[in-house]
């Protein structure tokens, strides 16, 4: 009976420490222009369109929208030649974080309407306590998106709402970039 109380010990022990997070993000998202599009958001300075909650407020200092100092989204475009997602994704593969130190617990691609994308979630790069960053990146040959995502290890409703967010994106490519407000 010891031996079985050790085992079973043992086994949570190994499978808590095997992974922070689950990956419960979609492989496939597909989002078309209905009338729910009316409801999104133009992301400042962007060709992206958001569902963003009411409680998380722009704050132009750093140029992302927080609903408190630790839950956070930012959105970040490149375009017209600058960068685009087929040159920036080798950076973005588990070995080139792991080679700069970084850990990354969910690293997946995606499918985002007729684009590829990239999911990631893992412990944040700013070596701040219990602090986690979750990222989405699309784009083709002539843009990238990036898309971040910051809150608490334990706020499993923060990241909640950040991954509802990821998911309900829409980009407008035919728009003029870049985007002047």
């Amino acid at each position: 009976m010891k031996k079985l109380f050790v085992i079973i010990t043992l086994g949570f022990t190994i499978l808590s420490c095997n992974k922070n997070q689950k990956d419960d993000f979609p492989s496939v998202i597909k989002n078309q222009k209905t009338i729910e599009f009316k409801r999104l958001k133009r992301v400042k300075g962007t060709r992206i369109f958001a569902k963003i909650p009411e409680n998380y407020v722009f704050s132009t200092k750093s140029q992302r929208y927080q609903k408190t100092d630790s839950l956070s989204i930012q959105f970040t475009e490149f375009g017209l030649g600058s960068i685009n997602f087929y040159k920036a994704k080798p950076s973005f593969k588990r070995s080139a974080f792991e080679s700069k130190g970084l850990k990354i617990d969910v690293l997946k691609d995606v499918r985002f309407n007729d684009l590829d994308a990239i999911f990631g979630d893992g412990p944040s790069s700013s070596k701040k306590v219990n602090e986690r960053e979750t990222f989405f990146i699309f784009g083709d040959d002539e843009f990238l998106v990036m898309v971040k995502g910051v809150y608490q290890k334990r706020d499993t409703i923060g990241r909640k709402e950040i991954l509802e967010i990821f998911k309900n994106l829409n980009h407008q490519k035919d728009l003029k970039f870049p985007v002047l407000d």
